[in-house]
């Protein structure tokens, strides 16, 4: 079974799909069968290939609605880039996904639904995300087994990668869901004293997380993308097509560690794990202007002065740690009395009263 690469960051500009465009081309070259998923509405995925993405007329959206006269089946969305290669474009429609599926049960499972058989039919399935941990990411982090951070050798880059393992640690709390991480330097200016300090800083900040291979600031990559190809075609013999396979082969090198996630996904931890009345779940809201955070739900009979969140800290979160049964629970923060929900949780369920509460499930 295929291996599945989320190529993630809510920063823009840092080369997510730059990165998935070439490293896709570099996978294939090397005989590998590859998909390549646009998740974003912008659809930049597919002018790398020099298609536009306005005349797509199955895509991604087609793929994912719940709009019966809409929705298309997966073969007519693939597009044949080469022998080794497909592609499932996406264009602006996607952008009106996530208010279609708004309060809708499974929203985040949309993708891993309609991709349920597609690994079997590829080495690698890539994912391109969009600038945001919306419901778009978190479908595809919902389906992937690995996540690709690329990112500039900067204080906003580690942040990213930050947010990131935040996330991954809430699929794990809540899912079970075991994901990789990988970090990877774009736009990487050797020359800088400052670049150069960064990239250390990051790679001591998160041990292991970061890959050997750097992607340098180059202008045969952004011309490259205006005509429309993969830098390996473009540009063949130049240093980032060479920086671009060597990512390529580092993935490869990979493949082993793949095996084990596999492994995780088919016997998943908690069935090796003896049964637990309850779990610890850490909840966290950033409010740096509240005076008084708390937390109501189902396990606290709504009170808000039941639980008390800890804050704020230096980044302005707000913290408090529960012991829940198991089973599926109702939520909502107390903010200076304002009750909202978790803005970091794209599960929700109504309310009974025409709006909606976050969910946690364990």
């Amino acid at each position: 079974m295929g291996r599945t690469i989320a190529v993630a960051n809510q920063k823009g500009g840092c080369g997510k799909t730059t990165t998935a465009v070439n490293l896709c081309a570099c996978l294939g070259e090397q005989n590998r069968r590859v998909l390549l998923v646009d998740m974003d509405p912008q659809g930049h995925a597919a002018l790398g290939f020099g298609i536009d993405p306005e005349r797509v007329e199955c895509g991604m959206y087609e793929l994912l609605t719940l709009r019966d006269e809409a929705r298309r089946p997966l073969e007519e969305a693939r597009i044949r880039i080469d022998d080794h290669l497909d592609l499932l474009a996406s264009n602006v429609l996607l952008s009106a996904l996530e208010q279609e599926l708004s309060g809708r049960e499974g929203r985040e499972e949309r993708l891993r639904s309609a991709l349920a058989g597609v690994r079997a039919d590829y080495d690698y399935v890539v994912v391109d995300c969009p600038p945001s941990l919306g419901l778009l990411t978190f479908n595809a982090l919902r389906f992937a087994h690995e996540v690709l951070v690329p990112g500039e050798a900067s204080h906003f880059s580690q942040h990213g990668v930050k947010r990131l393992l935040d996330v991954i640690s809430l699929l794990r709390e809540r899912f079970g869901q075991e994901l990789m991480l990988y970090g990877l330097a774009t736009n990487f200016d050797g020359r800088s004293a400052f670049a150069r300090m960064m990239a250390e800083e990051q790679r001591a900040s998160f041990p292991g997380v970061f890959l050997r291979t750097f992607i340098h600031v180059s202008s045969k990559v952004r011309e490259a993308a205006y005509c429309g190809q993969p830098v390996i075609q473009y540009a063949r013999h130049s240093r980032s097509a060479r920086e671009f396979r060597a990512l390529a082969d580092e993935i490869i090198e990979q493949e082993s560690q793949a095996a084990l996630l596999e492994l995780h996904e088919a016997v998943p931890k908690r069935a090796m794990e003896p049964a637990a009345a309850q779990e610890e779940v850490l909840f966290r809201l950033r409010a740096p202007k509240a005076r008084r955070v708390s937390i109501v739900g189902t396990f606290n009979d709504w009170c808000p002065d039941k639980v008390q969140l800890r804050g704020p800290d230096a980044e302005g979160y707000w913290y408090a740690s529960l012991a829940l049964p198991r089973g599926k629970h109702q939520y909502k923060f107390v903010v200076d009395n304002a009750w909202t929900v978790d803005p970091e949780n794209p599960l929700q369920d109504r309310d009974g009263f025409g709006g909606v509460n976050s969910v946690i499930e364990l």
